[in-house]
């Protein structure tokens, strides 16, 4: 059972697909697109587009910002690849779990962990210009990056 707080995309995989729907046509409210749905997205990205995840991500919150009327310039590469690479690790070993599931745990697991890069980055280095322009690596931790990260 679930109450009028549960995000869509943590009720089932037809709910999941249908926040991913509004996210991508840009109709999904703003409240709505929290640092946890960042995660149910950056999971369902993952499985459907493996290697080229990042180019569809990119595209995608891009195009997101465009729809709710924000600058790109709120895109920040470094956070998008950071998450992607976090969430990527997880899904190896979520192998035997249905997609919603991994949807589902890795909201559990990350979706309040909106800090996390603080770990991996002293905060001149993440809050840089050129950290939201282009992938900067971790300058406190080592993250590898399991899919390719040119433009």
């Amino acid at each position: 059972m679930t109450d009028a707080s549960t995000p869509s995309y943590l009720i089932g995989p037809e709910e999941c697909e249908t926040f991913l729907s509004a996210f991508e046509d840009g109709s999904l409210p703003a409240d709505e697109w929290t640092h946890q749905a960042h995660i149910a997205m950056a999971t369902v990205y993952l499985a459907r587009y493996g290697d080229s995840v990042l180019p569809h991500t990119r595209a995608a919150i891009r195009n997101y910002l465009l729809a709710r009327g924000k600058s790109v310039s709120n895109y920040h590469e470094t956070l998008t690849i950071f998450w992607l690479a976090i969430v990527s690790e997880a899904l190896r070993e979520q192998r035997a779990l249905s997609q919603h599931e991994s949807v589902c745990r890795n909201c559990a697991r990350f979706g309040s962990q909106n800090k996390l890069h603080e770990q991996y980055y002293s905060f001149d280095v993440f809050n840089s210009i050129g950290a939201r322009a282009r992938w900067i690596p971790p300058d406190l931790l080592s993250l590898p990056i399991p899919f390719p990260i040119e433009p």
